[in-house]
């Protein structure tokens, strides 16, 4: 391989985790042509056998993982609904992760040469693949995430939830495929095998620059916006229920006044003592200690004790108190899911561009490596962010994977004594009553 390739080749590698292809560095040999005393040119970190056992590890743990992950979501595990957008997007996540491992990790460590790792050794055909599938598991990813924010802050305004139809849902992931692959078609047009190394060809680098930088600050700037709403719109509606069930809770026990009768059907207050009867207009009002109350709401039924709660207002209110618990839960997912994405691509988009123009080769490639293996572990942990807020997935999810189980013991061990705790205090309460 010729001067002008080597650290193009070598770059190209480094940073594709940046989404974008940016000029060469230019390695310079001519220093070591005659000077024997000099230092060598820094080694590549990626081709030790260090790293590829890492990349091998991450690959694996991708794989199964995220594996395990649509197993339970296509088994009808509940995240907020059984069959819902919600599910599906989930399962397009699931999906592009895998296809990022199969195409970035597994290509990565069978495509290129073994006597020099940024030697592309099997053909153009599956470089254009591999970069068009990368970027397409990328960007779906991203779309996604933004579809997810925006349908959490409808959920999440005063107006309730609204579930969508399965066939609205199927409608919708098949369009944010459509519309990640021909965002990523640019990298099939450009891409090829260039001085035996797999990139952009020269043509199009610009262009493949401008769009992926175009899309990414598009991206992140709606997914910043709407995280940042539904964030503000769950607390307050959080604070709007709870004040909505200390009134219902003070309204209760005002209008909870029971009354007893004797035998002879004279009614008693809650001393015991007797009550005065009075006729007026008709009607019999009770008159107990100043207060007045109409007859006709108390059945006269004898020995009894009176209840004028209002059963459906409190199944109104517990309906409501679910679709928020589910809302919530929802919101929390996106969220915690959003956040890491923003932080890697403000990081691949706005530091490391210009941070590698102060920096010798050795050390972008180090910096860029590192970013790599932060969008694997990316990759990895999102099925254990959807364990640590779904309790009913992380009761399937420690079930299938020895390293959630041990993982998560201590999550799973607080959440369960708190879920006894609550339903405890539920049926005491109900006991009460």
């Amino acid at each position: 391989m010729d001067n002008s390739s080597q650290g193009t080749t070598d770059y190209k590698i480094a940073t594709l985790v940046l989404y974008a292809t940016f000029p060469p560095i230019q390695w310079n040999t001519s220093d070591y042509v005659n000077d024997y005393a000099a230092p060598m040119p820094p080694q590549d970190p990626i081709s030790s056998q260090f790293v590829q056992v890492l990349r091998g590890i991450f690959f694996v743990l991708c794989l199964i993982e995220n594996s395990l992950a649509l197993y339970i979501l296509c088994k009808n595990v509940r995240i907020g609904r059984n069959k819902t957008f919600f599910l599906y997007m989930l399962i397009s996540i699931a999906c592009a992760d895998i296809l990022k491992a199969a195409f970035i990790y597994l290509m990565t460590y069978a495509a290129f040469s073994p006597q020099a790792e940024d030697v592309w050794s099997v053909g153009n055909a599956l470089c254009k693949m591999y970069l068009t599938f990368s970027e397409i598991a990328s960007r779906v990813i991203a779309l996604i995430l933004v579809a997810l924010a925006w349908d959490a802050t409808r959920n999440s305004s005063s107006t309730g939830r609204k579930e969508h139809t399965k066939k609205f849902s199927a409608i919708m992931t098949f369009f944010l495929w459509v519309m990640a692959t021909s965002f990523s078609s640019i990298y099939f047009v450009f891409g090829g095998v260039f001085h035996n190394a797999c990139g952009v060809s020269p043509e199009g680098i610009i262009m493949t620059i401008q769009l992926d930088f175009a899309f990414d600050v598009t991206v992140d700037l709606i997914l910043t916006i709407l995280c940042v709403v539904v964030f503000f719109r769950v607390r307050r509606r959080k604070k709007e229920m709870n004040a909505q069930a200390r009134s219902t809770k003070i309204a209760y026990k005002s209008n909870k006044k029971p009354q007893r009768r004797d035998d002879d059907g004279i009614e008693l207050d809650h001393s015991g003592e007797w009550c005065d009867e009075k006729p007026d207009e008709g009607e019999v009002t009770l008159i107990c200690e100043g207060q007045k109350q109409s007859s006709s709401e108390h059945p006269p039924e004898t020995g009894r004790i009176v209840d004028v709660g209002d059963g459906q207002s409190n199944t109104s209110q517990s309906a409501c108190e679910q679709e928020f618990k589910e809302t919530r839960t929802e919101a929390k997912i996106v969220v915690a899911v959003s956040v890491p994405l923003i932080a890697l691509s403000l990081l691949s988009l706005l530091l490391l561009p210009y941070l590698m123009n102060y920096l010798s080769y050795s050390q972008n490639v180090y910096i860029s490596f590192c970013a790599q293996m932060a969008d694997a572990m990316y990759g990895v942990i999102k099925p254990a962010i959807y364990a640590c807020i779904d309790r009913e997935f992380r009761k399937r999810y420690t079930q299938l994977s020895p390293l959630a189980c041990c993982c998560l013991r201590k999550i799973c061990r607080g959440s369960s004594q708190q879920g006894v705790a609550a339903e405890n205090s539920r049926a005491t309460q109900e006991g009460s009553v």
